[in-house]
């Protein structure tokens, strides 16, 4: 490890704005050890949350080492980064539903050198696959949106069902422009809903 660099413990258990489900950031953990935790929909209308963890003590994008990642207070040593190599961030994802964070999918570390690792559930929050696809590149838009969708569906049997307005006004545009086998016919548009079907 680098001693220059600040040493951080990394919960992925927590939370921003005292468990809301909005966007924020807060900081835990105290002295030259605090954690930035910022939380946001990723990506953008997905469902799903990021919890990105960073050093309070170093500009973002700066390096800063980890000296353990816990799921609240057991540890979690499959996502600790290799080697004990520093790092720029580690970020966990969860369903936007998931309010207590008991189901994290997802874990990314943002490495040093600019690439990325990922790490799968096993369907738990302490025991992790390697995500290996063959890249270092970051997961990003329509693929992590996959990603995490088989991922919640696999391990938690929960399933994203979009009625949302832009989704719904473009199969009734479908069903008018006549696209579409359905038959019926209306000028119906709901508003945002997202409706969670666990097995």
């Amino acid at each position: 490890m680098t001693n220059s660099l600040p040493t951080v413990t990394v919960d992925i258990q927590g939370n921003t704005n005292g468990g809301g489900q909005g966007a924020g950031s807060i900081t835990y953990y105290g002295g030259s050890n605090q954690v930035k935790l910022t939380k946001e929909e990723s990506p953008q209308g997905s469902g799903f949350v990021k919890l990105k963890h960073t050093s309070a003590s170093v500009a973002p994008g700066g390096l800063f080492n980890v000296k353990e990642v816990k799921y609240g207070h057991t540890p979690a040593s499959d996502i600790k980064p290799t080697n004990n190599e520093p790092i720029k961030s580690h970020s966990v994802w969860y369903h936007s539903g998931d309010k207590d964070h008991n189901k994290p999918l997802l874990v990314e570390i943002w490495e040093k050198g600019g690439t990325f690792k990922y790490h799968e559930t096993k369907g738990g929050a302490t025991s992790w696959n390697s995500h290996d696809n063959g890249s270092t590149s970051q997961l990003t838009g329509k693929e992590l949106e996959q990603k995490l969708k088989n991922l919640n569906c696999q391990h938690y049997k929960s399933v994203n069902i979009d009625l949302t307005e832009s989704h719904s006004k473009k199969l009734t545009e479908d069903i008018l422009a006549g696209t579409t086998t359905t038959t019926t016919t209306t000028n119906y548009l709901p508003r945002t809903y997202r409706i969670v079907i666990c097995a």
